[in-house]
């Protein structure tokens, strides 16, 4: 539950429009975005490797936007409602955070 707690907080409290805007165009948002977002997880370890585990993925995934990878991989190029897209993409991106989140705690904390 804190896991999840840091996450919401960090993915979604404290992030601003212009980190959320501009975090896959430009590196100096994403950057800003991950160091506040690792930041909150000092409260659950001050391990260096889960730390960095954490910081380096979601700088990977949000910066690159990975999940849409991942969906045309799975799906193909199924038509669906960009709506559907949306919400498919926001769930598949807290999915990841959340797995990587949880083994990088559970295995290097």
């Amino acid at each position: 539950m804190e896991q999840l707690l840091c996450h919401l907080a960090g993915d979604y409290l404290l992030q601003n429009s212009w980190m959320a805007l501009n975090k896959s165009k430009r590196w100096l948002p994403a950057i800003v975005h991950v160091s506040i977002y690792t930041s909150i997880f000092l409260l659950l370890t001050t391990s260096p490797w889960a730390l960095a585990v954490i910081g380096g993925t979601h700088l990977l995934i949000d910066r690159f936007q990975l999940p849409k990878y991942w969906f045309n991989f799975v799906r193909g190029k199924e038509e669906s409602p960009e709506w559907f897209l949306m919400w498919l993409y926001v769930i598949q991106d807290n999915s990841m955070h959340l797995i990587i989140n949880f083994l990088a705690l559970r295995c290097l904390a």
